[in-house]
């Protein structure tokens, strides 16, 4: 994977490496509700990858230093914008704009459909590694992004979520 395009001050909140589990947006009001659809339209115009999730591993390490990072791998499953197959892992460390949204929905991210916003960023290592956003894989906020990358809103009722499971 590599950088679309560079990393703005103004990607840092919407790829802030945290979840949101706001599956009815149209339930928000005010200024809650402005908020969620701006920061849904500048992610869906500024992601690299934006796919169904399924998380089947979370991980919490702790460092010497006493730092916390969260690990998620999941398996992709449909890529509504840029290419990806196979598993994706993110990570969430201490300190970063998502870790508390993270370290909050823990037990609600597991095995339920998510959807992922990833920008690759190359690091000042040269190593290239998604900073990402989670929403809720609900109906409502898969068709909002359907529709603002121009497409129509499924009327099938059927979303693919691949599941990996060992035997």
């Amino acid at each position: 994977m590599h950088p679309t395009s560079p990393f703005l001050e103004t990607d840092a909140a919407l790829f802030e490496d945290g979840v949101d589990l706001i599956g009815a947006p149209e339930g928000l009001t005010g200024p809650w509700a402005d908020d969620w659809t701006n920061s849904m339209k500048d992610r869906i115009q500024r992601a690299d990858v934006i796919a169904l999730l399924n998380v089947n591993t979370l991980r919490s390490d702790v460092s010497p230093e006493q730092r916390t990072t969260h690990w998620l791998v999941g398996e992709v499953g449909d890529v509504f914008k840029g290419k990806y197959e196979g598993e994706l892992s993110l990570s969430s460390s201490d300190g970063a704009l998502g870790f508390d949204s993270v370290d909050r929905e823990k037990s609600n991210i597991l095995h339920r459909p998510l959807l992922v916003f990833a920008k690759w960023v190359r690091e000042d290592t040269g190593n290239v590694r998604p900073r990402w956003h989670l929403a809720l894989g609900s109906r409502d906020v898969v068709d909002a992004v359907r529709i603002q990358l121009g497409g129509k809103p499924d009327d099938s009722g059927k979303t693919t979520i691949i599941e990996r499971t060992t035997q």
